[in-house]
């Protein structure tokens, strides 16, 4: 309820200061303050901000498969968004340009925006699958990146199954060869192709340089989340 709040807010506030030579409003999102100047590009942003954060509630909320990836569809579309966004009301700005110049950079380096980054794409522009179903039961043995050969040396794999039939399996190196079990139904994370740049791209397994032990849709969501809140406040604070 408080996002749509949020949006109806800062409506009030720019058709005030219209007649009363501009007002400042600021409002508390979570542990984001948004300091509200009469901007289209932060306005834009916040609406997608608040759509975000629904599709997040609805992840994490999910009882169906299908509504998880719609979810999680939802959430590519309207955080990546807020990129696009502010790029437009960095324009005709050169101190803003060249900190958004950093946020692209900072995406591009980072494994888990530049993920979600491509996995937009890869959804609006391609035709694979960017996700993948798992019976309850499974289990998944991936190779971290970055791949490096001599890592695998010394490392074992642990498989078997129980008296129902579930695998069970186990890395003696998680960093290196990661293995996840699934005990109901779900949704995992895949290598997603973004034909705009012909390259393919790895579920994230770091984070502002901390390793991710978790990467499930929800998991990942969440974070990208936290940070495009922050990038919201940081282009506030460069007068976008």
């Amino acid at each position: 309820m408080f996002e749509p709040l949020l949006v109806a807010a800062w409506t009030a506030c720019r058709k005030h200061s219209l007649h009363q030579g501009g007002v400042r409003l600021q409002l508390r999102t979570g542990k984001s303050l948004f300091a509200m100047t009469d901007s289209p590009a932060i306005r834009h942003s916040i609406a997608r901000l608040a759509k975000a954060r629904d599709a997040l509630k609805r992840l994490e909320c999910s009882k169906t498969l299908d509504e998880t990836e719609s979810a999680w569809l939802d959430l590519l579309m309207a955080g990546n968004g807020v990129y696009s966004k502010l790029e437009q009301g960095c324009k005709c700005n050169g101190k803003a340009m060249a900190w958004f110049g950093r946020a692209k950079k900072a995406r591009k380096d980072d494994p888990l925006l530049s993920y979600m980054h491509h996995a937009r794409n890869s959804d609006e522009h391609g035709i694979e699958d960017i996700t993948k179903r798992v019976k309850a039961g499974d289990a998944t043995i991936t190779i971290r990146e970055p791949f490096d050969p001599s890592k695998l040396e010394g490392v074992q794999l642990f498989v078997g199954t129980d008296n129902r039939g579930n695998v069970h399996v186990k890395s003696s190196n998680e960093d290196v060869v990661s293995t996840v079990m699934y005990n109901r139904p779900s949704i995992t994370l895949v290598q997603v192709k973004d034909p705009r740049f012909n390259d393919s791209f790895n579920p994230p397994y770091e984070h502002l340089g901390i390793k991710l032990t978790d990467i499930s849709p929800a998991s990942i969501g969440g974070l990208f989340v936290q940070y495009i809140t922050k990038l919201i406040d940081d282009a506030i604070s460069f007068g976008i």
